[in-house]
């Protein structure tokens, strides 16, 4: 059984690494054959809650784990009434930089690694492919890596036709691809909100699960491929890397180390998040926090990022990995190859993503702005910096309007949470052993009142306390009170 070496796709099995029990691609599955359903690891539940992700290769059952990655276990079934699980290859990430590495060439290669993928993923053998457009880089980069484009299909999600549709639209439009217009209705997070937990186990908010919703219209556009721009973020741009600001350019420097990177982190005193915070730093020992090198802030961004399965924005991915057939470019092997030689500093201000985009896009699709700076694709540094302020100054006042639109990808979350019945209902659901369960990780009764987390205003910090209360909540309820099947 191969598991490949992004950790994408992981296998998960018993804790004490006996062979004699299942092993799935999904951790909820191998907790119920094994009969420890109910057997949770409260500290994975609260690290979860506290930074947005679960630390590999931990679950939610103090006896399930995910196994290691990158590599191919062997199950042999000879000679014993239990299979003996074996260890038989590995394909490890090291990172091998070059000081005298020349970025032009990295930016080729990198060019030339996304057009090759890009090329496995639309190649007729494999069907329909299907691309989900946005207005940023990267699927406007895969979208025009891609030569029969006439074969292709693309589609893009929103709440109104907004600046990120309109974008989308321009590029589709340049390529020479219909784009399908996939507009949500009010209630599209909390309607799918338990089958997205369901199926993704839960550790991921359901913030992230865009495509579920979909699925059947995007099948229906005869998809056989459905490729997006994951991942690329941790891999070639500074997601996972410690950075701080210049006040007034606005360009991205290395910084000190911080536990808490893109996804905001709380901490309720109790005693349950200083277990959380110790299982964080012997993730992200002292000596490795001290050191400034560029191999070391690279280590601590590889930390963060694989295995991918474990990523924060995960229920996006596994989702349609588990209900779609999706090939994302980024997990090839020939772009995993010039992510290992690519220098720390080339990855911040998206220096070498944003020289590949320029060389695989056409001056036309180039001009058209990024919605992620307002700008066109290489525009000058002082430009972008100030386009940033504005972005800066439109968010906040997005957050504050009585509307669920906003002008990215995703809702307005504060006005959502606060509005939505549905997600009232799924919060207010009775259920003493997930109130109590969670009561533990907050340090005091878990209320009822979704005002009591969210706040007046909401706010982004407050609006990702919230969902992963949420998910975590539906989760606990299907542990406690699983649908019936049949």
């Amino acid at each position: 059984l191969g598991a490949d070496r992004t950790g994408t796709c992981l296998v998960y099995g018993p804790a004490d690494g006996t062979a004699d029990g299942v092993y799935s691609s999904h951790p909820d599955v191998v907790a119920r054959t094994l009969q420890v359903d109910g057997d949770w690891d409260k500290v994975s539940l609260a690290e979860f809650i506290l930074t947005g992700k679960v630390s590999y290769p931990h679950t939610y059952y103090s006896r399930v784990r995910a196994l290691p990655f990158g590599g191919v276990h062997r199950f042999d079934l000879r000679g014993s009434p239990a299979p003996q699980l074996h260890r038989e290859a590995d394909w490890p990430l090291e990172f091998k930089l070059d000081s005298r590495e020349d970025p032009e060439d990295l930016s080729r290669e990198l060019s030339e690694a996304l057009g090759k993928a890009t090329q496995r993923r639309t190649h007729p053998e494999l069907g329909d492919a299907t691309i989900a457009l946005s207005g940023g880089l990267d699927s406007r980069a895969i979208l025009c890596s891609a030569d029969e484009r006439a074969e292709l299909a693309a589609f893009c999600c929103f709440d109104r036709e907004n600046l990120e549709y309109r974008t989308a639209g321009a590029i589709a439009d340049q390529a020479g691809v219909e784009l399908l217009p996939l507009k949500r209705p009010f209630d599209y997070y909390g309607d799918h909100a338990e089958e997205g937990v369901r199926i993704s186990g839960g550790m991921g908010d359901i913030g992230s699960n865009h495509f579920l919703g979909f699925r059947d219209r995007i099948l229906g556009l005869g998809t056989d491929s459905l490729i997006t721009g994951c991942y690329f973020d941790y891999l070639f741009k500074s997601l996972a890397i410690d950075t701080t600001t210049h006040q007034l350019s606005r360009l991205e420097r290395l910084g000190p180390f911080k536990h808490e990177s893109y996804l905001p982190h709380f901490d309720f005193g109790t005693p349950i998040t200083g277990a959380v915070r110790e299982r964080i730093d012997g993730l992200f020992p002292a000596d490795l926090r001290r050191d400034t090198s560029g191999l070391a802030r690279l280590e601590i961004a590889k930390r963060r990022t694989f295995p991918l399965q474990y990523e924060g924005d995960n229920v996006q991915r596994t989702t349609v990995q588990r209900t779609m057939r999706w090939y994302p470019p980024a997990v090839d092997s020939d772009i995993i190859d010039v992510y290992l030689r690519t220098p720390v500093e080339l990855r911040l201000n998206k220096a070498i993503f944003t020289k590949m985009v320029l060389d695989r896009c056409s001056e036309r699709i180039c001009r058209i702005p990024d919605t992620n700076t307002g700008v066109r694709v290489g525009a000058p540094r002082s430009t972008v910096a100030m386009n940033r302020y504005r972005i800066a100054v439109r968010r906040a006042f997005e957050r504050r309007r009585e509307s669920i639109a906003s002008d990215e990808s995703w809702p307005n979350w504060s006005y959502y949470l606060r509005a939505s019945s549905r997600v009232r209902e799924l919060w207010s659901r009775p259920n003493t052993a997930a109130t109590a369960a969670l009561g533990d990780i907050l340090g005091g009764e878990f209320s009822a009142r979704i005002s009591a987390y969210l706040g007046e205003s909401g706010g982004f910090r407050s609006s990702a306390l919230l969902l992963r209360l949420l998910t975590a909540k539906i989760w606990l309820d299907q542990r406690t009170h699983p649908p019936r099947v049949g």
